[in-house]
């Protein structure tokens, strides 16, 4: 009995933890969660998840087709360094087919470029005093835009790690205080 109560309380804990992180933490919590379950606890949680997704699928359906479309992918315009860019990537790489390596590829040069122009509005902001990027709302979309591209299996394992190094670099960035984004950690 007293482990049943234990386990209810850590539960509600991680619940109320979960809860509040940020949804880059959120998806790599679960990604490492997930890690850890046998085959057929994944099998069940693959079928609830598809339940739970299903009550959205009539309202995604036309971004997953964009997103699953490497022609549509190739005439985004050039990717800016914008919450609405971020935003847009985000829902393309939450709605990437895990077996669509094409695409996947078009989106890795994407967030490549995304990461370059990141840098260099660092790099520019050093100069002046006044900070290119002030919004803590954009840090956590280009950081929750790469966590889900490194934990996405449509990804290589080469890209992917370069994705893993290249969310190590924003974050480090964007906890810069020169950047002023705060509380990236």
């Amino acid at each position: 009995m007293r482990v049943c109560v234990y386990i209810m309380v850590c539960k509600d804990e991680l619940c109320a933890s979960f809860k509040n992180l940020r949804s880059a933490d959120r998806i790599d919590l679960m990604c490492g969660l997930l890690q850890l379950c046998v085959p057929l606890e994944l099998r069940f949680i693959g079928s609830y998840l598809e339940d739970l997704a299903r009550k959205d699928y009539s309202d995604l359906k036309e971004f997953e087709t964009k997103a699953n479309d490497s022609d549509t992918l190739r005439e985004t315009p050039v990717i800016e360094a914008t919450k609405d860019a971020c935003g847009a990537l985000n829902v393309y790489v939450s709605l990437l087919h895990s077996d669509n390596s094409f695409c996947a590829h078009v989106l890795f040069d994407m967030l490549r470029g995304l990461k370059d122009l990141i840098q260099d509005a660092v790099k520019q902001s050093g100069s002046s005093e006044k900070p290119v990027m002030c919004d803590f709302e954009m840090a956590d979309d280009i950081l929750l835009l790469f966590t889900m591209a490194l934990h996405h299996p449509a990804f290589t394992f080469s890209q992917r790690f370069q994705l893993y190094n290249d969310r190590k670099t924003l974050k480090s960035l964007l906890n810069d205080s020169t950047v002023c984004i705060p509380g990236v950690s």
